[in-house]
């Protein structure tokens, strides 16, 4: 009896050694793509953050997108600009330059996922030139001149809003009444900006905004938050924050694109 227990762990030893080297093998292949896909490196997992989007946003879920965009064109309008500082915050945070910042950051990841995107502007500048009159008016024209001859699948224009009481907070998305598609939109950014910014705003039809009046294409105006606000100034201020907002919008407008695509 002794004789054949040696003989049986002579025999196990190199079957249990193959079952471990198997199992190692698997392991490495299991834990190795995780690190590449953005464990390792900020620049990854800003890509791979950018090539998925929220299943049920605030639950952590993300489904991949195997979908192509390279025919898809979005119009991001930064509001203001120039000699026009737009709303101006209570430390004296220019509007246009939030506006901007924001605008970068969302080309930047729609650009990662094969969209086409169109800037009307990406300076500091605003669109009049030195012999328009009315500097404002002309602005305003030629940002809808730029809409209206890009094709685009949609329009979002950035802003900053402002109010009397410092209390106002959180986003809000604009649109025109009259655009059954618009609205359509707005409420697909308004319900991502609720769950990612925890805004509890809801959408607003407005028919001051030019941009909406003389906008052909599907279009909303998003206020990202309010500058009369201190808390949300600051917050608007920060890197971290922008990339925030910048995320949400993305989200929205892929959320948007995709339903169009089924």
């Amino acid at each position: 009896m002794p004789e054949k227990a040696d003989i049986s762990r002579t025999l196990l030893l190199p079957f249990m050694s193959i079952i471990l080297l198997v199992a190692v093998y698997m392991t490495a292949n299991v834990l190795l793509p995780l690190k590449a896909s953005g464990k390792g490196s900020k620049e990854s997992e800003d890509v791979q953050e950018r090539q998925h989007l929220s299943d049920d946003a605030g639950d952590g879920e993300v489904v991949e997108m195997n979908i192509n965009f390279s025919e898809k064109c979005i119009v991001i309008d930064s509001g203001h600009g120039g000699a026009d500082p737009g709303k101006v915050g209570v430390a004296g945070t220019n509007e246009k330059e939030i506006n901007l910042a924001i605008a970068k950051k969302l080309q930047e990841r729609l650009e990662d996922a094969q969209i086409n995107v169109i800037m009307t502007r990406d300076t500091d500048d605003d669109l009049s030139v030195e012999s328009d009159k009315s500097k404002k008016k002309a602005d305003l024209e030629r940002r809808c001149d730029i809409i209206n001859s890009s094709g685009a699948d949609m329009v979002i224009s950035i802003h900053q809003n402002s109010y009397v009481t410092p209390k106002a907070e959180g986003a809000q998305v604009f649109y025109y009444k009259k655009s059954e598609e618009s609205k359509r939109i707005a409420q697909i950014m308004q319900g991502i900006l609720g769950e990612k910014l925890g805004t509890t705003r809801q959408i607003k039809s407005d028919v001051n905004y030019y941009i909406l009046l003389h906008s052909k294409l599907p279009t909303i105006i998003s206020e990202c938050g309010f500058l009369s606000n201190p808390e949300e100034e600051q917050r608007l201020c920060t890197e971290e924050y922008q990339e925030k907002v910048a995320d949400a919008l993305y989200c929205g407008i892929i959320e948007y694109l995709m339903m169009n695509m089924k």
